[in-house]
């Protein structure tokens, strides 16, 4: 027999672990649900990217460098695969996915409306939305693959765990994660070669604690990358690219 301090000790266990359970619970809804507003610096990178949207398009969306994560993500993808391409910018990677399979549906996000501009023209079937990508609202189980390629850089770690948790929640089960950005421990305003003497705020992100944030959100790496990529001062910053698996 159960002797009665025994029991309550179970219970206190219980009861905690049930705690536990409902903050962790509780606070994973919330970021499905949570808005975050723009702040000054945002602004003006999102000002930038306005005024130089079709010199980028015409430069940096053009670098084939990626060419082979983006060939390697094609032989994960079926055919006729629902994508959301978040922080699309002139849709780029969507467009060359979309030509080497025609039938992909493509959602863009973002926030610059002279880029969406450009990726109409690139993806003329896609539907794209002039919004903040850390704000998405989509249905549960909704999409096959995510794309955020280079959108990283312009978020917080604080910011990404949010947003990685809305991605989980809009894929499909065995969907997939194109995630790229540059590794590094710093952030600020940037000249870029792109955007003449206009700033650019960036996020760099230790590849660490990006890859313990797909894992605490029980993703798996598929594949990675790093290339390095020159700066238009002479720095080398080095890109990281991830496939990952919900």
């Amino acid at each position: 027999m159960i002797k009665n301090s025994n029991i309550f000790k179970i219970l206190s266990i219980l009861l905690k672990f049930y705690q536990i359970l409902r903050k962790t619970s509780v606070l994973r809804l919330k970021n499905k649900y949570k808005r975050l507003i723009m702040d000054e610096k945002e602004k003006i990178t999102i000002q930038t990217y306005n005024n130089y949207a079709l010199n980028f398009s015409n430069t940096i969306a053009k670098l084939t460098n990626y060419d082979k994560t983006y060939d390697d993500l094609l032989k994960l993808i079926q055919n006729n695969s629902n994508c959301l391409d978040l922080a699309c910018g002139p849709a780029n990677i969507s467009s060359y996915l979309k030509k080497n399979k025609p039938e992909l549906k493509i959602t863009g996000i973002d926030l610059s409306i002279e880029m969406l501009k450009i990726a109409k023209q690139n993806v003329p079937d896609g539907v794209f939305i002039n919004e903040d990508f850390r704000n998405i609202t989509f249905q549960e189980n909704t999409f096959d693959l995510v794309i955020f390629g280079f959108g990283l850089p312009y978020i917080s770690l604080e910011n990404f765990e949010i947003i990685l948790s809305k991605i989980k929640w809009i894929l499909k089960k065995d969907g997939l994660l194109y995630l790229s950005f540059m590794e590094g421990d710093k952030n600020r305003f940037e000249k870029t070669s792109f955007s003449a003497n206009d700033l650019i705020y960036i996020f760099y992100h230790p590849k660490d604690k990006v890859e313990l944030l797909l894992k605490n959100n029980n993703f798996k790496i598929i594949n990675n990358y790093q290339l390095d990529y020159l700066e238009k001062n002479g720095d080398i910053s080095k890109d990281l690219i991830y496939l990952s698996k919900r």
